[in-house]
């Protein structure tokens, strides 16, 4: 049986209704679980066809997302495309989590060329040298730096998911190739 609703999906986490991969069919995705709390996220308006869209590994006794791969930019656009938000509620949904009580999320961004440019003005103002990583631990009472790490699109993809709780920390640590971001939330 197929569960469908007028309603939007946040709401309908609220009053417990599990609308899950019901929702994500609706708009074009599929869910798949495997093993180790890993899922998948494809969907057939992915411009690299049957590959994963998206990536997440659950670990449901910790409360802890891991995005091992978001690469939603890369769909083609369409009216009922979801953001990796709305896409990250719908796994909560599936895995039994409210987001609310989540207690991080974490993902490691590839070092491409928008986010070196991200990184550049903390680094000039730390004066972090060339050849030297980024690691730091933000905080909202270090208002330029908060203000600064909350302008990188996957903060507004994991407040996106909160309704109640708020992102209090957010933990950079940039490596050769890629920068892992951790949001951890209260």
């Amino acid at each position: 049986m197929r569960f469908s609703s007028l309603l939007p999906v946040p709401l309908l986490m609220l009053v417990g209704v599990n609308a899950g991969s019901a929702a994500l069919e609706r708009c074009g995705y599929k869910l798949q679980k495997l093993d180790g709390g890993v899922c998948t996220i494809t969907t057939r308006y992915y411009d690299q066809g049957n590959r994963p869209v998206d990536k997440f590994t659950i670990d449901q006794e910790n409360q802890i997302i891991t995005i091992n791969e978001a690469l939603n930019s890369r769909e083609t656009v369409r009216y009922d495309q979801m953001a990796l938000h709305e896409i990250l509620i719908e796994v909560c949904s599936e895995y039994g989590l409210v987001p609310d009580t989540i207690k991080s999320v974490a993902m490691d961004a590839a070092k491409d060329r928008p986010l070196i440019s991200f990184l550049k003005p903390y680094r000039e103002y730390y004066s972090i040298p060339d050849g030297e990583y980024v690691r730091a631990t933000i905080t909202p009472n270090i208002a330029e730096d908060w203000i600064l790490f909350t302008g990188f699109w996957l903060y507004s993809d994991v407040n996106g998911i909160l309704t109640r709780s708020n992102i209090e920390e957010i933990r950079v640590e940039e490596k050769e190739t890629t920068c892992s971001f951790t949001y951890i939330i209260h």
